[in-house]
């Protein structure tokens, strides 16, 4: 199992294992299997992916700042690039 890191502490999920067609959640007190048959196997291969996706958006994000903050014209949304994932993402996941 790897834990999972919930910056706000309110998804309740505690960890996580990812199988070839299934991801398997702990909560604080209990955990559910999603698997192809449950979830559909295209929404279990999203979540697998998810955490690339923000580590990759993360990077992005970095890339287009440090090339543009001395454009004056150019301003960024003030972003918190440490904030683990969405309220839909964790949603995804239990």
């Amino acid at each position: 199992m790897e834990r999972y890191k919930d910056i706000d502490g309110d998804s309740g999920v505690t960890g996580f294992e990812i199988g070839n067609d299934y991801i398997k959640v702990w909560f604080n007190n209990d955990w559910y299997r999603y698997t192809y048959a449950s979830a559909g196997s295209q929404n279990i291969e999203q979540m697998k992916k998810l955490e690339w996706r923000v580590t990759r958006k993360k990077q992005i994000y970095q890339l287009y700042h440090n090339l543009l903050k001395d454009i004056k014209p150019v301003r960024l949304i003030d972003t918190n690039l440490f904030w683990k994932q969405s309220t839909r993402s964790r949603q995804l996941l239990g």
